[in-house]
């Protein structure tokens, strides 16, 4: 039987494995522990999103030195303005916490090489449709769980930190953290709305996106954190104008989701 060359491994049954690991990834944020320091890795997701999230970075390096060939996304430069502007910054200004710093930054050049290693694969269609739906679930139950925090706290299942401040922190442990994360999983809902695959969606899916996009929307609104707020004054106009044309044929569902 002949040898597979490594690069027909990683290209093998590519979509499922993608699929897999990006259940694992979104759904790792739901593991939780007590906090030990209330920062980087010593809260307890941080832990488990950073082990999948370092597979695709690995995956993605295996496949760009067999492949010899860096794809990059359109726009590449401007992912490099953020950590660049807080690099200069960070130089020009006194820094007192050097190392607090300086895992501040490798989250954030973490986050850029896990963006970059996912566009070393081709990913179909369909793989990409249900990522997104993959995230939006877990946007769901995040905010949900927020929900239980502000009106029920003593409802919360006994695997999540008892939080009985009526503040929604879900698993995050941080308001912010939280409620950036609703921000993208309401973003992506009107990215996959846009999508021209979504003709073919089943009414679970849209009940889905509904349920989980209007959960999402209020835990941001009731948390009063600034940061949300600005993420989806900022963050919705904008794919709303970028994808207007597809968005269209969906006028319905995005009247019931502005409800």
């Amino acid at each position: 039987m002949p040898q597979l060359k490594l690069s027909q491994l990683l290209n093998q049954n590519i979509q499922p494995n993608l699929l897999y690991f990006g259940v694992l990834l979104l759904f790792s944020s739901m593991y939780s522990s007590p906090s030990i320091g209330g920062t980087g890795f010593s809260l307890s997701f941080n832990i488990s999103v950073w082990v999948f999230a370092l597979c695709f970075i690995t995956a993605g390096l295996l496949a760009l030195t067999n492949n010899k060939k860096l794809t990059l996304p359109n726009f590449w430069l401007s992912f490099l303005l953020f950590p660049s502007i807080l690099i200069a910054n960070s130089l020009l200004m006194e820094i007192n916490q050097p190392i607090t710093w300086l895992f501040r930054l490798l989250y954030i050049l973490g986050g850029l090489f896990f963006l970059c290693s996912l566009f070393q694969f081709s990913i179909t269609t369909s793989t990409l449709d249900r990522l997104l739906l993959v995230l939006i679930i877990c946007m769901g139950l995040h905010a949900l769980l927020g929900c239980l925090q502000i009106h029920a706290p003593h409802l919360q299942p006994n695997w999540v930190p008892r939080q009985m401040d009526h503040v929604p922190r879900s698993l995050f442990q941080q308001i912010n953290m939280h409620v950036s994360f609703l921000a993208t999983g309401l973003i992506s809902s009107l990215y996959l709305i846009s999508r021209p695959s979504f003709h073919l969606s089943t009414l679970l899916t849209k009940s889905i996106i509904v349920i989980s996009f209007s959960l999402g929307l209020y835990i941001i609104a009731a948390s009063g954190s600034r940061i949300g707020l600005l993420s989806i004054l900022l963050g919705i106009p904008l794919v709303l104008g970028a994808r207007y044309k597809l968005l269209r044929h969906h006028k319905k569902l995005l009247r019931i989701l502005h409800q």
